[in-house]
């Protein structure tokens, strides 16, 4: 086979650090917390007798044990070899095309042939996909031409650039139930949301921490985890409408903590100016992966904090994302009623579709369900493998799904927003021994979160835990929540059905609290005869044609 032309191509400007020594170049972007760049170029040595030959072994071990999140590229003039991390926090992508392979981040995208990104090229199958859920889950993106590195998987391009070859190092494997008491498993995972917090702690060595705080378990686990250590360089900010359930809480913690706090109020029509800005159009341009759509949610306060000079330049964001996930919150109900026995993957497979795939109810036919359906069971048999799992562990599989879907595909996708205004981030929640442990907690100590909250509350850390409500959801204005009652009673008495359906498309709109849904105009969402589900539905659907998809040829 001839030799393919190989080009990287990294954009500098983000975060992209560079070391090449012994013909060995390694561009690396992210954080480790407890290795670097020349460890891994010492095990590559050590592993080969030559720089010819590509160590696997030596190469997806280190990834194992590796804590950190990061894309990382390495070349020698004989092999490639790319990966990302764990979750995929941050996105690499392929073209191969002729003779040639165009490599990297997202700046890649436009460094790409042409003739690979054009309206023939577009892969349907996958654009029905995005367009259901907003998000791909088997490295398939748009095109047809041009694919993506899923969550826990490298590729290695070896043979003299010849080979292309992609291996899973990692799969989040949740039936791999450890044999310990309640009390054993309370007291491990204590010690581990300490460490956690204390070994990033010390990577940051003083920076200002930034912590988007609200009023459910994540953030406030953060926050209060810091001040338990003594860790006093931390601000923590809240947004969204005056008054709402979240910026009420978040001041509580905050004053109870003794960290400054900063509430940002943003109205429907500041946001919609920011989203009708070049600054907010570039920001679509960066979050583009061709496989997954843009997060908004953190985008509008992370600009205020920006340009209005409220924290440092290199000020560190600490987000709770995927603590829901992790710690059992996105376990199905229905896995703690049912008789285990009775259980199947088609029912598996049936209600994560129901769950993730339903942004717009005009493109869930049975044609496009069963393209969902058909590619989900594949990516549950490459998950399993060779691994054969009782009917009472069946409930691990959704776990596993959502690990590889939608939490690594979409939600990793809001770190987008702090790298866009130059800043670094962190993601202890998804601390490669916080997946660890999280794997070896049987299903009744992950229900609600209980173990977690149990912990969370035992501990008491910053004395946070006790008297300040959890997510406390309420209404506001008060004329708007009379309004809703009002008409809940006359039309919920016509069934629950029209009710929810009534109440998304008018009140939606206003009781979102980000107000992010602002980035459709009110009556778009009003006069919605395709049925959106919610804000990323539009959101989903105008990054589809931004690439020239017709949203009618999905349906």
């Amino acid at each position: 086979m001839k030799k393919r032309k190989v080009k990287l191509v990294i954009d500098g400007s983000l975060g992209w650090k560079y070391c090449c020594k012994d013909n060995i170049s390694i561009w690396i972007r992210g954080y480790l917390i407890d290795s670097n760049v020349v460890e891994l170029r010492h095990k590559i040595l050590r592993s080969s007798s030559c720089v010819e030959t590509l160590p696997r072994g030596a190469i997806t071990n280190w990834l194992n044990v590796v804590r950190g999140h990061f894309a990382i590229i390495i070349e020698t003039p004989f092999w490639v070899f790319l990966s990302v991390d764990k979750i995929r926090s941050i996105p690499l992508l392929y073209a191969e095309y002729d003779s040639s392979i165009v490599i990297g981040d997202s700046s890649a995208i436009s460094s790409i042939s042409g003739e690979c990104l054009n309206e023939d090229n577009i892969d349907l199958d996958s654009s029905k996909e995005i367009a259901m859920s907003g998000y791909k889950m088997d490295g398939r993106s748009i095109y047809n031409k041009v694919h993506y590195l899923v969550a826990g998987e490298c590729l290695f391009l070896d043979n003299n650039k010849t080979n292309l070859t992609k291996v899973k190092y990692y799969k989040y494997s949740p039936w791999n139930i450890t044999n310990k008491t309640n009390k054993e498993f309370e007291s491990e995972l204590s010690s581990i949301m300490l460490t956690t917090i204390s070994d990033m702690a010390d990577n940051l060595e003083g920076r200002q921490i930034v912590i988007p705080l609200s009023a459910g378990y994540d953030s406030r686990y953060i926050a209060s985890a810091l001040k338990h250590i003594g860790y006093d360089n931390v601000f923590c900010f809240s947004y969204g409408r005056s008054d709402n359930f979240e910026i009420r809480s978040a001041e509580k913690i905050a004053k109870k903590l003794n960290y400054p706090w900063e509430p940002i109020l943003i109205n429907s029509t500041e946001q919609k100016k920011i989203f009708s800005q070049n600054m907010f159009k570039d920001f679509l341009k960066y979050s583009n992966t061709l496989s997954s759509s843009p997060v908004l949610i953190d985008y509008n306060a992370v600009y205020s904090l920006h340009v209005n000079n409220r924290i440092d330049s290199n000020a560190v964001f600490i987000n709770g994302n995927a603590g829901d996930f992790i710690t059992g919150g996105h376990i199905d109900s229905y896995f703690y009623n049912m008789d285990f026995y009775n259980i199947d993957f088609d029912q598996i497979i049936t209600n994560y579709i129901d769950k993730h795939y339903s942004l717009w109810e005009c493109l869930k036919t049975e044609e496009n369900v069963s393209i969902v359906y058909n590619n989900i069971s594949k990516i549950i048999s490459d998950i399993l493998h060779s691994n054969k799992l009782s009917n009472d562990a069946l409930w691990s599989v959704m776990e596993s799904i959502e690990w590889s879907g939608r939490q690594s595909s979409l939600v990793t996708m809001t770190q987008r927003s702090y790298e866009f205004f130059d800043y670094e981030w962190r993601l202890p929640l998804w601390d490669p021994i916080f997946m660890d442990f999280w794997e070896g907690v049987p299903l009744h100590l992950k229900k609600n979160q209980n173990m977690y909250a149990t912990v969370l509350k035992n501990n008491n850390w910053g004395g946070v835990w006790d008297d300040i409500p959890i997510n406390q959801h309420s209404i506001k204005p008060l004329s708007l929540k009379i309004t809703r009652l009002l008409l809940k009673a006359l039309i919920g008495s016509m069934g629950k059905e029209k009710w929810h359906k009534f109440d998304k498309r008018f009140f939606s709109y206003f009781i979102d609290t980000s107000v992010a849904a602002s980035y459709t105009p009110y009556f778009d969402t009003v006069f919605d005869r395709c049925g959106a589900r919610n804000r990323n539905s539009w959101i989903t659907r105008d990054n589809l044609e931004r690439h020239k998809v017709k949203f009618n040829d999905l349906i």
